[in-house]
């Protein structure tokens, strides 16, 4: 159950976000890098996600979305589970695309 949060609480949360930002934003701002130190991080995802693991995971969210729609007897279970599986395997092609902007 979601309990409600108090606005000193909220308040503190955006205060330490702000925060954060104001810290991490100037040495963003310099950075000479040249969008590279990701790279080796990016070339793995991009490897697991093309390789076996992802093929698994997009198998494993088809079949839990097929079990799920004939346990509930709701046809968008089905659809969403192959909907993931589809996704999850043409994320290197969307993210390419985008010229891997994340």
């Amino acid at each position: 159950m979601l309990r409600r949060v108090s606005a000193k609480h909220l308040t503190l949360a955006f205060v330490l976000a702000f925060g954060l930002l104001a810290f991490i934003e100037p040495a963003m701002a310099f950075n000479t890098n040249a969008g590279t130190e990701f790279q080796s991080l990016l070339d793995r995802v991009v490897g697991w996600v093309t390789g076996v693991p992802g093929i698994i995971a997009a198998i494993a969210f088809g079949l839990i979305g097929v079990f799920r729609a004939f346990q509930t007897g709701q046809m968008l279970w089905f659809f969403a589970g192959i909907l993931v599986a589809i996704v999850i395997l043409l994320i290197p092609t969307i993210a390419q695309g985008l010229g891997y902007v994340f």
